[in-house]
């Protein structure tokens, strides 16, 4: 009987409880789990789940992971929360009582305000500590629980053997004392590990994530690499990246190709009445995160509008949930009034509407930082729709010679990019026409198919 393929979903379970689309790095998981049950291997193939108190591993039904996309592309019942110069009114309150404190605060003399901010912080410093110490308090209390609710009482221990491969698909770090787990785990029953591992931003760029997601990461990595005997990416960029981070012997490294489109739903009958015309846009699908450089989009829309007649200058639809440290750019663009509606904010789509965005946009435009693949870009290909993207890190990869590129720390350099676009009617048809021509999706079963191979070579 060929070795089993255990496959560790907990984090996929703990993003669907907190977000009602699963997005993301979680969404890649979950499209490879998919394409895995779905290929020659399946019977080989299934998921585990840790217990949160005990921290134990426990094998959940594949039913169970397949219902947390509740049927991905058939998630519309409720419209996408819409945010522009409407919304500014809510948030400048806010922001306002923000700017009165902080006016205040600076007007009191350094020897009162420095000590003041001192004790502010500490008192942060203690409420953190309180909050820290009640989470691990109710996860003592905890303690005597059998089971969660939808884990088996038995174990995975009494199911595992030798030579069986356990694959971490996804975010493995978020759990404390993860790596020392399947570590034991490892030990216990000679089996081999696997991981893929999408960007090393925390360790990178720590300025673009939470001080304590960072510190994890940053553990988890250093703890888990050592014990694997497959470390996989989905970018050359990615791979290089952590070349000098991974243990000098005795892990192999590969590249898979991510499939190049999630399950999307058909056309509806009827256009969403909530979104933005068709054809009257230009589309960014992204967390609003500091790293995906919406700012950078801002500041290009003000200086379109600055220079051209507003008739001439097309919306910019932000697609997204909130991220990382966007406060600054939320309040900047309150402060201008959204541009007077030319920036709009979809907030959180469904997947249908999402595919309608992508549909009904001019072309798609993303300028971010850092990646360790970018799947709008290629999403957008996918769809037909032209895309002008960042030249940064795999970016490249992902978009090929289909899309066009800019340098996102150039403003200058990114006007002169979308400004060509925009000058050029049938130039963009003309590229339109082409990606629709030459565009060739990755099916999500070919990653599979190359997941298996390197996990069945070794």
């Amino acid at each position: 009987m060929p070795p089993t393929i255990w496959i560790d979903v907990e984090d996929l379970f703990v993003h669907a409880a907190r977000h009602a689309r699963v997005s993301g790095i979680e969404r890649v998981a979950f499209e490879l789990c998919k394409a895995l049950r779905e290929g020659e291997a399946a019977e080989r193939v299934r998921f585990l789940r840790q217990h949160p108190a005990h921290g134990t591993f426990h094998e959940v039904p594949w039913a169970q992971v397949l219902a947390l996309a509740g049927a991905p592309g058939e998630q519309a019942s409720a419209p996408a929360a819409i945010v522009s110069a409407a919304a500014a009114p809510a948030q400048g309150a806010l922001a306002g009582r923000r700017t009165l404190r902080r006016r205040v605060a600076m007007a009191l003399p350094p020897a009162v305000r420095e000590p003041l901010a001192g004790a502010v912080r500490a008192q942060l410093a203690a409420l953190r500590g309180f909050a820290a110490a009640g989470r691990a308090l109710f996860r003592a209390a905890r303690a005597d629980a059998p089971t969660m609710p939808g884990l088996p009482a038995q174990p995975f221990d009494a199911q595992a053997r030798p030579d069986d491969t356990l694959l971490v698909l996804s975010a493995g770090w978020q759990f404390p004392g993860h790596a020392e787990r399947i570590g034991a785990l490892l030990r216990r029953h000679g089996m081999k590990l696997g991981i893929c591992i999408y960007d090393i931003i925390p360790l990178l760029r720590p300025e673009w994530c939470g001080r304590g997601m960072a510190e994890d990461f940053g553990r988890w990595f250093t703890a888990i690499t050592p014990l694997c005997s497959l470390v996989m990416s989905c970018s050359q960029a990615t791979l290089d990246d952590m070349a000098p981070l991974l243990p000098a012997a005795g892990v192999r490294t590969a590249r898979i190709a991510l499939g190049s489109l999630f399950t999307m739903p058909p056309a509806p009958e009827r256009p969403f009445a909530h979104l933005p015309a068709p054809g009257s846009y230009v589309l960014f699908v992204s967390t609003l995160d500091v790293r995906k450089n919406h700012i950078l989009l801002f500041r290009l829309w003000r200086r379109l509008l600055a220079e051209r007649p507003r008739a001439e200058v097309p919306r910019l639809v932000f697609a997204g949930r909130i991220g990382w440290a966007v406060a600054d750019l939320i309040q900047q663009l309150d402060n201008a009034n959204w541009l007077d509606g030319h920036i709009v904010l979809v907030k959180s789509p469904s997947d249908a509407e999402l595919a309608a965005l992508y549909r009904g946009c001019r072309f798609t435009i993303y300028p971010s930082l850092y990646e360790g693949w970018g799947l709008p870009v290629v999403e957008s290909l996918d769809f037909g729709k032209p895309v002008l993207a960042s030249n940064a890190t795999s970016l490249p990869e992902a978009g090929g010679t289909l899309a066009r590129y800019f340098d996102p720390d150039n403003l200058n350099d990114a006007l002169a990019a979308l400004c060509a676009v925009l000058d050029d009617p049938a130039g963009l048809a003309a590229w339109e026409a082409r990606v629709r021509a030459e565009f060739r999706p990755t099916p999500w079963s070919q990653t599979a198919a190359e997941l298996l191979a390197l996990v069945d070579a070794g």
